[in-house]
This record gives C-alpha cells, structure tokens and sequence, in this order.
C-alpha cells in the first residue's frame, strides 16, 4: 500500500498545484480585467462628452448646409428663368430675322435682277458701240458677229424676267 500512496500523493499535489496556479489565473484575469473595464469607462465618460459638442458642431453644419442648399436652389431657380427668357428671345428674334430675310430677298430679289439685266444691256450696248467704233468708216465686213436671241439666252437673267420677278432654270 505505500507503493499506492505515494503515487495518490502525487497526483493529489499536483491537482493541488494546478488549483492554485487556476486561482493565480483567475485573479490575474479579474485584475486584468478590471483594469480593462476602468479604461473602458473613462472612455466612455469622455465620449459622453464629446457627443453633445460633436452634435452641436454637427447641427451647425447642417444649418449652413441647408443655408447653402436654399441658396442653389435659389440660384438654379434664377438661372432656369433667365435660360427660358434667353431662348424665347433667341426665338423671336431668329422669327424676326427670318421675316427680315425673306422680305429683303422678295424686295431686293426683284429689284436685284432688274439691276442685273439692266447692267448687263449697258455691257452689250457698250461692245456693240465699240465694235462700230473701232470698224473704219464705209466698211462692209460680213465676219461682224451680231448678238442673236441665243446670246440673250446664255444671260442667267433677261431684262424681261428680271422686270417681271421671274427666273427660268435651264
């Protein structure tokens, strides 16, 4: 039996040993984590008093942000306004210059093409003049080429259609 004994005693000692190295650990760990729960509840008194001046910052913020807000509205207000005049100006007046243009081609068409034509006999009667011009007196050439009503063709505009408004397309 002493055989038995001895190694009884030995394992007792050494659950003797582990349950004071557990109680060693257990009070490390409460003291640990009481040190943790101190930090921790510090951290949390200063927190609780940063909040309030973190919210009034915040709310600050906010207030010039909705300050601004109501500014770009404002302002985008405005703008959509003076875009829409600007175009029903842009539109009137591209209707006004185009009831200008039209006039001015109906006017200045008509009166165009009579100048045009009118021009354009002053040149022929002007050759014609200095052909007679320039021939000697008495003279008979049969080479003199005369004007046929296919040179008055080859005009872009007779004084006749230029008088009446009206342009043949050929």
């Amino acid at each position: 039996m002493d055989g038995t004994l001895s190694t009884t005693n030995g394992l007792l000692a050494i659950l003797a040993a582990v349950a004071v190295l557990e109680v060693i650990a257990l009070i490390v760990a409460s003291i640990v984590g009481w040190i943790i729960f101190r930090d921790l509840r510090h951290l949390l008194q200063e927190l609780r008093e940063q909040v309030p001046r973190m919210a009034e910052r915040i709310d600050g913020i906010a207030a010039q942000m909705s300050e601004v807000l109501v500014d770009v509205k404002d302002v985008s207000a405005r703008t959509a306004a003076t875009a829409e005049r600007m175009q029903h100006g842009f539109d009137t007046v591209g209707d006004a210059a185009s009831i200008a243009v039209s006039s001015a081609q109906m006017f200045l068409g008509r009166k165009a093409s009579i100048a045009t034509s009118v021009a354009r006999g002053l040149g022929v009667a002007y050759r014609v003049f200095m052909q007679r011009r320039s021939r000697p007196p008495g003279s008979t050439d049969t080479d003199d080429r005369r004007r046929t009503t296919d040179d008055d063709r080859s005009d872009s505009t007779t004084f006749k259609e230029a008088a009446h408004g009206s342009r043949q397309q050929r």
